[in-house]
C-alpha cells in the first residue's frame, strides 16, 4: 500500500511503499542507492519529530500547509513582540546629555 511521507526538514511529499501498518507504526520498503544492495523493510513511527506518514497525498499536503501556517503565525507573533520591545526601549527617558 502507498503512504505519503512528509519531513520536518523540507517541504517535500514523498510516495513510499508500506508493507505493514498499525495504529502507530508503518513498515516501509527502503530501496538502496546502490543496485547491488537489496531493498529492505524498516519500521517507522507514523508521527515522529522528523517524519510523518499520511494515507493520501491530500492529507500530506494539508499537514504541510497547516504546519507552515503555524510557523508563520509564530514568526508574526515574534516580530510583534520584538516591535513592542523596541518601542519600550525607544520610550525610555532619563538623564540625557
Amino acid at each position: 500500500m502507498k503512504k505519503y511521507q512528509t519531513s520536518h526538514f523540507n517541504l517535500k511529499i514523498e510516495e513510499v511503499e508500506c508493507t505493514k501498518e498499525t495504529d502507530k507504526t508503518v513498515t516501509i520498503v527502503h530501496v538502496p542507492f546502490h543496485k547491488k544492495e537489496k531493498p529492505y523493510e524498516r519500521l517507522h513511527k507514523k508521527n515522529s519529530g522528523s517524519e510523518n506518514y499520511h494515507d493520501t497525498f491530500f492529507d500530506a499536503k494539508e499537514y504541510l500547509i497547516r504546519r507552515e501556517k503555524e510557523t508563520l503565525a509564530s514568526l508574526i507573533k515574534d516580530v510583534e513582540d520584538q516591535r513592542n520591545a523596541l518601542r519600550k526601549v525607544e520610550a525610555i527617558t532619563g538623564c540625557e546629555k
